[in-house]
């Protein structure tokens, strides 16, 4: 189910055999009082939901962090914060999947992981132009960056359910991959253009960045979607689409600086 007020989601399943044996073997070997308790010296206060509750994050984060080459490509969430919530650890991120998650908690599952920064600049790492039909791991990271979700103003899917769309031109009338004619649509909505007649123009005074403009002779010509509820791309990105766009590595940023003024300091000893 969706999220409440206060974040939380609720699910029920029906399991098979094998998931409900595994299930037991999960809260048998994670879910016992104890188990995953911070405080060796305290007494364990969670009820047993509460320990299974723990259990299966403990279990599927061993299963998402496990070797990348036996289960096929590494499984990541990536949560998008304002550039100031890591300083006030005020509100909540975004996933990729559409999930709220309070920054604190963002920033723990974080935790050894890579960051990225997406930054305006002249610097064009993310245009692709002709070299590649697809969108590239750090255009998406990018696009999701900027417009969070589909960018057709009726459609609420997250990035994570979402393709990278030629806003422009499409790619088989010689359109360019490169971020600035790049934006999110969902299965649908992306088919909904091929399969419609639906057309869309990167317009920076649009809702997202994005104008969609419905077949002509069609209702919706005369009402056109109205603009799309929610908050703007977040900052530092100059909304509503990224002409200038520049992924960093911030950890491979931070070595390169460092060594590089310690290279210039040991330049000037010698």
């Amino acid at each position: 189910g969706g999220q409440g007020l206060d974040l939380m989601a609720t699910a029920s399943m029906t399991m098979d055999p094998q998931l409900a044996a595994l299930m037991r073997e999960v809260h048998a070997r994670w879910g016992q009082p104890g188990r995953l308790w911070p405080d060796p010296d305290a007494p364990d206060t969670r009820s047993d939901g509460q320990r299974m509750h723990d259990a299966m994050v403990h279990a599927l984060q061993l299963a998402l962090s496990a070797d990348a080459r036996r289960t096929g490509a590494p499984a990541a969430i990536v949560v998008r914060v304002d550039l100031d919530q890591p300083t006030t650890l005020a509100g909540c991120g975004q996933s990729d999947g559409g999930i709220r998650i309070p920054v604190l908690q963002a920033l723990s599952m974080a935790r050894g992981n890579h960051w990225f920064l997406a930054l305006c600049d002249q610097e064009m790492d993310l245009k692709l132009y002709r070299s590649r039909r697809t969108a590239s791991r750090y255009q998406r990271l990018a696009l999701f960056a900027a417009y969070g979700g589909c960018t057709h103003p009726d459609c609420d899917q997250d990035a994570r359910h979402c393709e990278a769309h030629h806003s422009a031109a499409p790619w088989s009338a010689g359109g360019l991959t490169n971020i600035d004619q790049l934006a999110l649509a969902s299965g649908d909505c992306h088919a909904m253009i091929h399969a419609t007649g639906w057309r869309t123009i990167p317009d920076r005074t649009a809702p997202q960045g994005v104008r969609w403009i419905p077949p002509s002779g069609t209702p919706r010509v005369a009402a056109p979607p109205p603009a799309k509820a929610g908050q703007q791309p977040l900052a530092p990105l100059e909304a509503p689409i990224l002409p200038f766009a520049l992924l960093r590595d911030l950890d491979d940023g931070i070595r390169r600086r460092f060594g590089a003024a310690a290279d210039g300091e040991r330049a000037k000893a010698a």
